[in-house]
């Protein structure tokens, strides 16, 4: 189906995806993993852990599993057929590391996560037999770092010779005597000479060893600064250095290893998609490839306007970020996709924050004031209360139609259209009950955005259609001044449509959104309750704040 990307697909369907991802009002997404924190295995103290120890639990089983499978649902906001249009994606993520990159990546399989996956009918094979590779922000840094150390000759370590030693002593008496030979007489060659073991032992193809091999390199880097070495079929060829050679050669090689790294990089374009940062680097040729990887008959040109509007929509849009039960997934994404996780919960949050400003968890969304039972907030039972309600109207794209009339409970993809369609509907419903009076909330509120006056200046496509919510932006009391930057366009993530100049008078004809048939406007008084917290059931605090 059109949903299910895997590996030999994945280069042709990249464009769709980074598309769907430059038209979408929000993305949603979820994971299925290897194995999950088991809750307090070590409890040194009674009662509830704080939220910095669940960050910490958390932060070792994200160290240690895997991704299997990511679900991504860009969600369109269509004015013209009044709906909101899913395109779910569903994708297998490969552990393995394909190309020599010199990166290592160890991970492991939990019991009880594998039981549940099997329970929910999930094929294992997939993400090792057709998952899409990835390459951590980390791990490309790692890579380079790594192979520009290799092309370093001043970075090698040398082979320490002692003076018992006495086969190695006069192995490298040998080499320098006929290296010596050579410079003399040019003889047998006026290119090179081959260095080959001490006795061949009358074999005909005679190799040297590994140990060998590394002595020769290193007596010539070390004593024949105006030679080098090159490794020929088992032996090691020494010539005259010709500078120009050897930049080329360089040059070769950091150009090999920037094209394995963009081989491997795979699900991360995406990533950083969502993140505001467009693709460097990619062929547009292999956005053509058939999913059997030959390449198909296509219009090169339109491929291209395609893709550079695209990445002209994505450059500088921070996606605002959906998900169910967000703190673990959120942790876990950051460390396959970006790096080292930090040791506290605050620097984590703050982390995340630069990369989304925007986060929404639906839990979090679902469970507001909630009181100290918690009340059942499983993604299939809030998408179950809400499936009777008619407005606003969530419709899947018609090419992406997979889960129309089935159901995949556990499958990334139709979990993440789930939470888009739970996300949909209960915020036009929270917004229409008026559920976010400021006087009811729990010390939760963070500093709120500015009201958007500027906005007949900057007014896009997005902020036609917007119900501007008078009743939040009356109570929200003004920020520091520094919250500005996020909020000085009409949406936080629409700063990339075409800007539009409006006068005044448009902007009253736009037609105007009745509450509760629509989500709330990203800017209106709404999200500064939902926006940016995370719900953690179980910890003292119960809830993480990103901002």
């Amino acid at each position: 189906s059109n949903m299910d990307v895997d590996k030999s697909s994945f280069p042709s369907r990249l464009l769709d995806v980074l598309e769907a991802i430059a038209e979408a009002h929000f993305v949603s997404f979820d994971l299925e993993l290897s194995g999950v924190p088991v809750k307090g295995q070590a409890k040194e103290k009674p009662g509830k852990p704080s939220l910095q120890e669940r960050y910490l639990e958390t932060k070792r089983a994200a160290e240690q599993y895997q991704i299997l499978q990511i679900g991504l649902t860009c969600v369109k906001d269509d004015v013209l057929q009044g709906a909101y249009v899913c395109k779910p994606f569903n994708f297998n993520l490969s552990p393995i590391l394909e190309e020599r990159l010199d990166v290592d990546r160890t991970f492991s399989f939990h019991s009880g996560a594998a039981e549940f996956l099997l329970g929910v009918g999930f094929k294992f094979d997939l993400p090792f037999t057709s998952g899409v590779p990835y390459l951590s922000r980390d791990e490309a840094q790692l890579a380079e770092e790594r192979a520009a150390a290799r092309n370093d000759k001043s970075s090698f370590t040398d082979i320490e010779i002692k003076p018992e030693d006495v086969q190695a002593l006069e192995f490298l008496r040998r080499v320098r005597s006929e290296i010596d030979d050579w410079l003399k007489t040019g003889k047998p060659s006026a290119y090179s000479v081959v260095i080959g073991p001490l006795d061949s032992n009358g074999d005909a193809n005679p190799e040297l060893n590994r140990f060998e091999r590394r002595l020769v390199h290193q007596i010539v880097r070390a004593e024949y600064p105006n030679l080098v070495s090159i490794p020929n079929k088992g032996l090691v060829r020494v010539s005259r250095l010709d500078p120009e050679r050897e930049e080329y050669i360089k040059a070769q090689r950091k150009r090999e290893v920037h094209d394995r790294i963009v081989r491997q990089t795979g699900f991360r374009w995406i990533v950083e998609a969502l993140c505001g940062n467009p693709p460097e680097g990619i062929d547009i040729r292999s956005f053509a490839t058939t999913p059997g990887g030959v390449p198909g008959f296509v219009d090169l040109d339109m491929l291209k306007s395609r893709f550079n509007r695209a990445k002209h929509m994505i450059r500088n849009k921070k996606t605002a970020l959906f998900g169910h039960n967000l703190f673990l997934d959120l942790i876990y994404f950051y460390k396959t996709f970006i790096g080292a996780l930090p040791d506290t919960v605050d620097e984590f949050a703050s982390l995340i924050h630069e990369l989304f400003p925007i986060i929404v968890d639906t839990k979090y969304m679902a469970t507001h004031n909630c009181g100290d039972i918690n009340p059942q907030s499983s993604l299939e039972q809030i998408a179950e209360k809400l499936s009777e309600q008619q407005k606003p109207r969530v419709i899947t794209h018609e090419h992406y139609n997979k889960y129309t009339d089935t159901t995949a409970f556990h499958e990334a993809g139709y979990d993440s259209m789930l939470t888009a369609e739970v996300a949909v509907r209960l915020s036009a419903k929270l917004e229409l009950a008026g559920n976010y009076d400021h006087d009811e909330l729990q010390n939760t509120i963070p500093p709120t955005p500015p009201d958007v006056d500027n906005e007949s200046s900057t007014t896009n496509k997005k902020s036609k259609k917007k119900k501007k919510n008078k009743k939040s932006n009356a109570t929200a009391p003004t920020p520091p001044a520094h919250q500005g930057g996020r909020f000085a366009h009409a949406t936080a993530f629409d700063q990339l449509q075409d800007t539009l100049d409006v006068s005044e008078e448009d902007e009253l004809k736009a037609p105007e959104r009745e509450v509760g048939t629509v989500m709330p406007s990203f800017n209106s008084g709404f999200w500064k309750v939902y926006n940016n917290k995370l719900r953690v059931f179980g910890t003292q605090e119960g809830v993480a704040i990103l901002d």
